[in-house]
Protein backbone atom coordinates (compact mmCIF):
# COMPACT_ATOMS: atom_id res chain seq x y z
CA UNK A 1 0.00 0.00 0.00
CA UNK A 2 3.06 2.15 -0.01
CA UNK A 3 3.69 4.39 -2.94
CA UNK A 4 6.64 2.86 -4.52
CA UNK A 5 8.22 6.42 -5.10
CA UNK A 6 7.89 9.87 -3.93
CA UNK A 7 8.19 10.85 -0.25
CA UNK A 8 5.96 9.99 2.57
CA UNK A 9 4.64 11.78 5.05
CA UNK A 10 2.53 9.63 7.12
CA UNK A 11 -0.22 10.66 10.19
CA UNK A 12 -0.95 7.08 12.55
CA UNK A 13 -3.64 6.38 15.02
CA UNK A 14 -3.17 3.77 17.64
CA UNK A 15 -4.68 0.10 16.78
CA UNK A 16 -3.81 -3.39 16.92
CA UNK A 17 -4.95 -3.89 12.73
CA UNK A 18 -3.49 -1.81 10.52
CA UNK A 19 -5.53 0.30 7.72
CA UNK A 20 -5.29 3.00 5.15
CA UNK A 21 -7.78 5.60 5.68
CA UNK A 22 -7.08 8.41 3.97
CA UNK A 23 -4.37 9.12 0.63
CA UNK A 24 -3.08 12.41 -0.96
CA UNK A 25 -0.48 12.96 -3.21
CA UNK A 26 0.68 16.21 -4.36
CA UNK A 27 3.76 17.46 -7.36
CA UNK A 28 6.34 18.80 -5.66
CA UNK A 29 8.66 18.72 -8.75
CA UNK A 30 9.03 22.68 -9.05
CA UNK A 31 10.19 22.34 -5.21
CA UNK A 32 13.75 20.82 -6.66
CA UNK A 33 13.21 18.35 -4.75
CA UNK A 34 14.80 14.81 -5.27
CA UNK A 35 11.28 13.28 -5.26
CA UNK A 36 8.97 14.58 -7.05
CA UNK A 37 5.95 13.79 -5.12
CA UNK A 38 4.60 13.90 -1.86
CA UNK A 39 2.40 11.47 -0.50
CA UNK A 40 -0.19 12.19 2.74
CA UNK A 41 -0.97 9.02 4.47
CA UNK A 42 -3.66 8.70 7.45
CA UNK A 43 -2.94 4.92 8.85
CA UNK A 44 -4.34 2.98 11.51
CA UNK A 45 -1.68 0.91 13.74
CA UNK A 46 1.67 0.75 14.49
CA UNK A 47 4.21 2.74 12.71
CA UNK A 48 6.47 0.22 12.22
CA UNK A 49 6.64 -0.62 8.25
CA UNK A 50 8.76 -2.25 6.07
CA UNK A 51 10.62 -0.58 3.17
CA UNK A 52 9.50 2.78 4.12
CA UNK A 53 12.82 4.48 3.83
CA UNK A 54 11.33 7.54 1.71
CA UNK A 55 8.86 8.49 4.99
CA UNK A 56 10.03 12.30 5.92
CA UNK A 57 7.88 12.32 8.86
CA UNK A 58 5.30 10.30 11.68
CA UNK A 59 3.51 11.24 13.65
CA UNK A 60 1.16 8.96 16.03
CA UNK A 61 -1.84 9.95 17.74
CA UNK A 62 -0.50 9.11 21.31
CA UNK A 63 1.46 11.93 21.54
CA UNK A 64 -0.61 13.93 23.48
CA UNK A 65 -2.32 12.78 26.65
CA UNK A 66 -5.32 11.95 24.11
CA UNK A 67 -5.06 9.11 22.20
CA UNK A 68 -8.35 9.60 19.69
CA UNK A 69 -7.88 10.07 16.54
CA UNK A 70 -8.67 13.46 16.44
CA UNK A 71 -5.14 14.82 17.28
CA UNK A 72 -4.28 12.59 14.41
CA UNK A 73 -6.69 13.95 11.74
CA UNK A 74 -5.26 17.64 13.23
CA UNK A 75 -1.97 16.78 12.33
CA UNK A 76 -3.00 15.55 8.92
CA UNK A 77 -5.20 18.28 8.18
CA UNK A 78 -1.94 20.83 9.30
CA UNK A 79 0.39 18.72 6.51
CA UNK A 80 -2.32 19.46 4.33
CA UNK A 81 -2.78 23.13 4.85
CA UNK A 82 1.33 23.61 4.81
CA UNK A 83 2.19 21.58 2.12
CA UNK A 84 -0.48 20.61 -0.31
CA UNK A 85 -2.15 22.77 -2.66
CA UNK A 86 -5.66 21.03 -0.91
CA UNK A 87 -8.16 24.36 0.23
CA UNK A 88 -9.60 23.70 3.88
CA UNK A 89 -13.19 22.27 2.12
CA UNK A 90 -11.35 20.14 -0.41
CA UNK A 91 -9.30 18.02 2.76
CA UNK A 92 -12.66 18.05 4.77
CA UNK A 93 -14.12 16.48 1.83
CA UNK A 94 -11.49 14.52 1.34
CA UNK A 95 -11.66 13.15 4.98
CA UNK A 96 -15.52 12.63 4.61
CA UNK A 97 -14.71 10.59 1.60
CA UNK A 98 -13.01 8.49 3.72
CA UNK A 99 -15.32 7.37 6.38
CA UNK A 100 -13.71 10.10 8.64
CA UNK A 101 -16.56 11.59 11.12
CA UNK A 102 -15.49 14.79 10.52
CA UNK A 103 -18.40 16.73 12.45
CA UNK A 104 -17.04 14.50 15.95
CA UNK A 105 -13.87 15.79 15.04
CA UNK A 106 -15.22 19.52 14.66
CA UNK A 107 -16.72 19.58 18.46
CA UNK A 108 -13.34 18.26 19.51
CA UNK A 109 -11.57 21.18 18.00
CA UNK A 110 -14.19 23.79 19.14
CA UNK A 111 -13.27 22.65 22.46
CA UNK A 112 -10.36 23.86 22.55
CA UNK A 113 -10.25 28.17 23.63
CA UNK A 114 -7.18 30.88 23.18
CA UNK A 115 -6.39 29.45 26.47
CA UNK A 116 -6.51 25.89 26.30
CA UNK A 117 -4.36 26.18 23.07
CA UNK A 118 -1.88 27.97 24.49
CA UNK A 119 -1.33 25.63 27.35
CA UNK A 120 -1.16 22.57 24.80
CA UNK A 121 1.29 24.65 23.02
CA UNK A 122 3.81 24.65 25.67
CA UNK A 123 2.82 21.50 27.22
CA UNK A 124 4.12 19.79 23.45
CA UNK A 125 7.02 21.83 23.40
CA UNK A 126 7.58 20.38 27.11
CA UNK A 127 7.38 17.00 25.92
CA UNK A 128 9.92 17.64 23.01
CA UNK A 129 12.49 18.81 25.08
CA UNK A 130 11.67 16.17 27.49
CA UNK A 131 11.62 12.62 25.31
CA UNK A 132 13.33 14.35 22.07
CA UNK A 133 15.70 16.97 23.26
CA UNK A 134 14.64 19.48 20.52
CA UNK A 135 17.26 22.18 20.82
CA UNK A 136 14.43 24.51 19.09
CA UNK A 137 11.80 23.90 22.33
CA UNK A 138 14.55 24.31 24.88
CA UNK A 139 15.56 27.71 23.43
CA UNK A 140 12.14 29.10 23.07
CA UNK A 141 11.23 27.52 26.69
CA UNK A 142 14.35 28.97 28.46
CA UNK A 143 14.51 32.45 26.35
CA UNK A 144 18.33 31.43 25.01
CA UNK A 145 19.29 31.86 21.70
CA UNK A 146 22.73 30.53 20.42
CA UNK A 147 23.51 33.83 18.35
CA UNK A 148 26.17 35.63 20.42
CA UNK A 149 24.81 38.90 21.38
CA UNK A 150 20.82 38.46 20.18
CA UNK A 151 18.38 38.65 23.32
CA UNK A 152 15.32 36.54 23.15
CA UNK A 153 12.54 37.21 25.18
CA UNK A 154 9.68 34.53 23.96
CA UNK A 155 6.11 36.13 24.40
CA UNK A 156 2.41 35.63 23.17
CA UNK A 157 2.56 37.61 19.67
CA UNK A 158 -0.47 39.79 18.41
CA UNK A 159 -2.20 38.23 14.99
CA UNK A 160 -4.22 41.05 13.45
CA UNK A 161 -2.12 42.57 10.66
CA UNK A 162 -3.93 45.51 8.50
CA UNK A 163 -5.49 44.79 5.29
CA UNK A 164 -3.04 45.98 3.04
CA UNK A 165 -0.36 43.91 4.17
CA UNK A 166 -2.25 40.96 4.08
CA UNK A 167 -3.23 41.85 0.31
CA UNK A 168 1.03 42.37 -0.15
CA UNK A 169 1.63 38.82 1.51
CA UNK A 170 -0.92 36.84 -0.33
CA UNK A 171 -0.12 37.71 -3.72
CA UNK A 172 3.66 37.46 -2.81
CA UNK A 173 3.01 33.64 -1.29
CA UNK A 174 0.61 32.59 -4.40
CA UNK A 175 4.19 32.98 -6.55
CA UNK A 176 6.39 31.51 -4.34
CA UNK A 177 5.49 28.27 -5.17
CA UNK A 178 8.93 26.67 -5.27
CA UNK A 179 9.29 26.45 -1.39
CA UNK A 180 7.11 24.99 1.72
CA UNK A 181 9.49 25.67 4.33
CA UNK A 182 8.22 28.66 6.80
CA UNK A 183 12.07 29.37 7.78
CA UNK A 184 12.97 29.68 3.53
CA UNK A 185 9.53 32.20 3.28
CA UNK A 186 10.15 34.13 6.46
CA UNK A 187 13.70 34.94 5.21
CA UNK A 188 12.64 35.29 1.59
CA UNK A 189 10.15 38.18 2.53
CA UNK A 190 12.42 39.97 4.40
CA UNK A 191 15.58 39.56 1.94
CA UNK A 192 13.36 40.40 -1.16
CA UNK A 193 12.17 43.46 1.23
CA UNK A 194 9.07 42.53 0.53
CA UNK A 195 7.65 44.86 3.03
CA UNK A 196 9.66 48.07 2.49
CA UNK A 197 7.08 50.19 2.69
CA UNK A 198 6.33 49.93 6.67
CA UNK A 199 8.97 50.84 8.90
CA UNK A 200 8.54 47.80 11.53
CA UNK A 201 9.64 44.80 9.65
CA UNK A 202 10.58 41.55 11.88
CA UNK A 203 11.78 38.16 11.16
CA UNK A 204 10.57 36.17 13.97
CA UNK A 205 10.88 32.08 15.38
CA UNK A 206 9.20 30.43 18.12
CA UNK A 207 6.43 28.27 18.52
CA UNK A 208 2.94 28.00 16.65
CA UNK A 209 -0.22 26.42 16.63
CA UNK A 210 -2.54 26.29 13.89
CA UNK A 211 -6.44 26.38 14.14
CA UNK A 212 -5.95 22.46 14.00
CA UNK A 213 -4.65 21.75 17.45
CA UNK A 214 -2.75 18.72 16.56
CA UNK A 215 0.26 19.96 18.49
CA UNK A 216 2.88 22.83 18.82
CA UNK A 217 4.88 23.48 15.95
CA UNK A 218 9.01 25.12 16.05
CA UNK A 219 8.04 27.71 13.45
CA UNK A 220 9.25 31.06 11.33
CA UNK A 221 6.96 33.94 10.39
CA UNK A 222 7.45 37.20 9.84
CA UNK A 223 5.59 40.51 12.30
CA UNK A 224 4.34 43.97 10.28
CA UNK A 225 3.85 46.83 12.83
CA UNK A 226 4.48 44.31 15.71
CA UNK A 227 1.45 41.86 14.10
CA UNK A 228 1.93 38.58 12.66
CA UNK A 229 2.06 37.82 8.88
CA UNK A 230 1.33 33.61 8.21
CA UNK A 231 3.42 32.98 4.71
CA UNK A 232 3.22 28.68 5.34
CA UNK A 233 -0.61 27.83 6.01
CA UNK A 234 -2.45 28.51 3.21
CA UNK A 235 -5.78 28.39 5.39
CA UNK A 236 -4.54 30.14 8.30
CA UNK A 237 -2.95 32.99 7.00
CA UNK A 238 -1.56 35.84 5.79
CA UNK A 239 -3.67 36.76 8.09
CA UNK A 240 -4.18 34.36 11.26
CA UNK A 241 -7.06 33.19 12.32
CA UNK A 242 -8.59 33.89 16.17
CA UNK A 243 -7.61 29.98 16.98
CA UNK A 244 -4.00 30.15 15.90
CA UNK A 245 -1.56 30.95 18.81
CA UNK A 246 1.98 32.32 18.27
CA UNK A 247 4.75 32.68 20.84
CA UNK A 248 8.38 33.55 20.29
CA UNK A 249 10.69 36.91 19.46
CA UNK A 250 12.04 38.83 16.53
CA UNK A 251 15.57 37.98 16.03
CA UNK A 252 17.77 40.91 14.50
CA UNK A 253 17.91 40.16 10.40
CA UNK A 254 21.45 41.31 10.27
CA UNK A 255 22.26 38.08 12.56
CA UNK A 256 19.58 35.57 10.90
CA UNK A 257 21.62 36.16 7.46
CA UNK A 258 25.04 35.94 9.04
CA UNK A 259 23.93 32.33 10.17
CA UNK A 260 22.53 31.22 7.03
CA UNK A 261 25.66 32.20 5.13
CA UNK A 262 27.31 28.91 7.17
CA UNK A 263 24.78 26.72 6.19
CA UNK A 264 23.96 25.05 3.28
CA UNK A 265 20.16 24.76 3.85
CA UNK A 266 17.64 27.02 5.78
CA UNK A 267 16.49 26.01 9.58
CA UNK A 268 15.84 27.46 12.71
CA UNK A 269 18.60 29.73 13.45
CA UNK A 270 17.51 29.44 17.40
CA UNK A 271 19.71 25.75 16.66
CA UNK A 272 23.30 26.03 17.42
CA UNK A 273 25.97 25.29 14.13
CA UNK A 274 27.15 22.54 16.33
CA UNK A 275 23.47 21.29 16.64
CA UNK A 276 22.55 22.27 12.96
CA UNK A 277 25.36 20.23 11.13
CA UNK A 278 24.57 17.40 13.26
CA UNK A 279 20.83 16.54 11.69
CA UNK A 280 20.93 13.93 9.73
CA UNK A 281 19.20 15.79 6.40
CA UNK A 282 21.96 18.41 6.69
CA UNK A 283 24.47 15.72 6.17
CA UNK A 284 22.78 14.21 3.12
CA UNK A 285 23.04 17.47 1.41
CA UNK A 286 26.25 18.03 2.22
CA UNK A 287 27.01 14.29 1.19
CA UNK A 288 25.21 14.83 -2.13
CA UNK A 289 27.68 18.07 -2.94
CA UNK A 290 30.72 16.59 -1.77
CA UNK A 291 29.92 13.15 -3.84
CA UNK A 292 27.37 14.28 -6.24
Amino acid sequence: MYPLSGAIIEVTIEADEHELICQHSTDVSHMKNPRDTLHFLLTRGAATRENTDNRLEVQRSNFHDSTTQHDAIAYYLGSLDARSELSEDEAYGLLIDAGVDMIEYEQWRNSFNRRRRANRLLADSKERVRHLGSAIDYAVLTGSCPIDGVKYNPSRRSTDPPEDVVAVAAEWRANSIDANSCYVLAFAALHTKLFEAYDDVRYCEGLAMSSHPARASTHAWVEVDSEVVELLWNWDGPAPSDETIYYGDSIPFDAVIDVTNRRPTHASVLTSDEQYFEMEDVKSVMASRLFG
